[in-house]
């Protein structure tokens, strides 16, 4: 299918076929595709019509955007929608977000948040901290010209605390480690550590030289105040306040980027400094300096015990600005794959009740909300949910952003609509094998859609029934060996979808682990 060509492809055929004994072909993007969007890149911001619209008509998505901002009595407090790109693992190819931005501009999201991690290009002293299929200058320069015709701010992300495994995994980093141990948290109190943030930032900003935004990271620093070094300066000049170290670090650390990189906002996660009283976040100047990114990806954020007692009180005596960030993914299991559209819908509903819990400290404050997308828990995690298996997933979580009065069941409504999903009624039967039932998740109704890696998302479905069917299968070796040639079939399908949009790194690495690793069970 040429971009131009605006005829429907034949639907592709349902999950499962009579009794399930066949699982489902993807139709796949045409290969050709990519290179044909290349072209458009200097060109009309409109190319996602062109591409991604071409079954789904525009002015029936717009009507679908139009349906959702509905009156409403319950106005979102969230201006700013800002949605979050986690590079460490299964960062796509630069044409993913050809496709993806577009659709991100028409659902009103304002700004992304690019965390590069090892996908930056860096160069000099730091050219180790990159991977073999690390972002080139130019490709970085592409994503920005993406994001500016989709209108969308890009805000940059670099760790500069707590999750610097990418860097302090390295011998040549590994004395600024805080835990000789662990390699997530820097050591604050050594000189060489501040060279080594310094540089990130400077190379970050170099390659963003328009940007106004910053994000130093700065969460779940947990190994601090273990180092000699650094109990040494809390003996000597923080009177072995914890709180004073991590604030010191964090301000001086905002400071550089404001001052010396010209960044106009900076913002921090704000677990590090949650419990710390506002006579303290005063004295180091700390609602002058950042922006605090409340976070947590909890079903309910609301539970009791999960922010720090009085923590939006203490905000509200420091700072003029906050903002909240949820997930649209990564936050469900360690080596979660699946998408589970409901229980980050949960999560998104649950920050606007701790809104309205805490409306007296959070009104005129809270400005937007960043969904995250995690692709690793940590460094050295294995991958979680890739980004097109988590697209129905986002844009549920923004349909009802932007008009929360909706109902969950209005939300999934409008979403299948955008995303331009076929009839779902075959595939979210439950299908019988013998004295076992399998009732197809939520998640098979957006199977057979058109959004970007659209591919992707129905062979991890498909993935899933498979699972489920190793774990139920008799000693018969028939019924082994029909697995076996369902699940080599599916892995090269697998194998051709991601190849679209990710490297081969991460294609051979989802592979192993979710697919070769089931053989070993048949």
């Amino acid at each position: 299918m040429n971009v131009g060509d605006t005829t429907q492809e034949s639907p592709p055929p349902p999950l499962y076929i009579s009794g399930g004994n066949s699982v489902m072909g993807s139709g796949l993007w045409p290969t050709a595709l990519s290179s044909s969007i290349a072209l458009l890149l200097v060109g009309s911001a409109l190319f996602y019509f062109l591409v991604i619209s071409q079954l789904v008509p525009v002015e029936k998505r717009l009507g679908i955007v139009q349906a959702m901002q509905r009156p409403t009595t319950r106005n979102s407090p969230f201006a700013e929608k800002i949605v979050h790109f986690d590079m460490k693992g299964a960062a796509p190819k630069i044409n993913y977000f050809m496709e993806i931005f577009p659709m991100l501009s028409l659902l009103n999201v304002t700004g992304v948040l690019m965390e590069y991690e090892d996908m930056f290009p860096y160069s000099g002293e730091i050219a180790i901290l990159k991977r073999t299929i690390a972002y080139s200058e130019d490709e970085i320069a592409a994503i920005l010209e993406i994001a500016k015709k989709n209108k969308l701010e890009v805000i940059p992300l670099v760790q500069t605390f707590g999750h610097l495994e990418f860097v302090l995994k390295y011998d040549r980093f590994s004395h600024l480690r805080e835990d000789p141990e662990q390699m997530d948290t820097l050591c604050p109190s050594e000189n060489e550590s501040w060279t080594l943030i310094t540089e990130l930032l400077t190379q970050v900003r170099n390659l963003h030289p328009d940007v106004k935004r910053i994000h130093i990271g700065a969460d779940e620093a947990w190994q601090i105040a273990k180092d000699e070094r650094c109990l040494e300066r809390l003996r000597t000049e923080l009177g072995f306040s914890t709180d004073r170290l991590k604030l010191a670090h964090i301000a001086r650390t905002a400071r550089f980027a404001r001052e010396k990189l010209h960044f106009e906002e900076v913002l921090v996660w704000n677990d590090m400094f949650g419990a710390v009283s506002e006579k303290l976040m005063l004295k180091y100047e700390m609602g002058t300096l950042i922006t605090p990114v409340i976070w947590g990806y909890a079903v309910d954020v609301t539970q009791p015990g999960y922010f720090p007692d009085g923590m939006f009180e203490r905000y509200s005596k420091v700072f003029d600005k906050l903002m909240f960030a949820s997930a649209f993914k990564g936050a469900n299991g360690i080596a979660e794959i699946y998408a589970n559209v409901n229980r980050y819908f949960a999560n998104q509903q649950s920050y606007l009740n701790l809104y309205e819990m805490h409306k007296t400290h959070l009104e005129g404050r809270v400005k937007g909300i960043m969904l995250t997308g995690w692709q690793r828990y940590h460094h050295s995690a294995p991958l979680c949910e890739l980004l097109p298996v988590s697209v129905p997933s986002l844009v549920s979580d923004l349909i009802y952003l932007e008009n929360t009065s909706l109902s969950f069941s209005e939300v999934m409504h409008l979403a299948q609509k955008f995303l331009g999903c076929r009839s779902t009624e075959v595939q979210a039967a439950p299908i019988v094998f013998g004295n076992e039932t399998y009732y197809p998740s939520a998640e098979t109704e957006y199977m057979n859609c058109t959004f970007p890696g659209h591919d992707i998302y129905d062979c991890v479905e498909n993935l899933r029934f498979i699972v489920w069917r190793i774990h139920r299968l008799s000693r018969s070796y028939s019924a082994r060996e029909m697995i076996r040639k369902q699940l080599a079939d599916l892995e090269q399908k697998i194998r051709h979808a991601l190849s679209a949009y990710f490297y081969g790194e991460t294609v051979d690495e989802f592979v192993s682990a979710n697919v070769v690793s089931l053989k070993t069970l048949l």
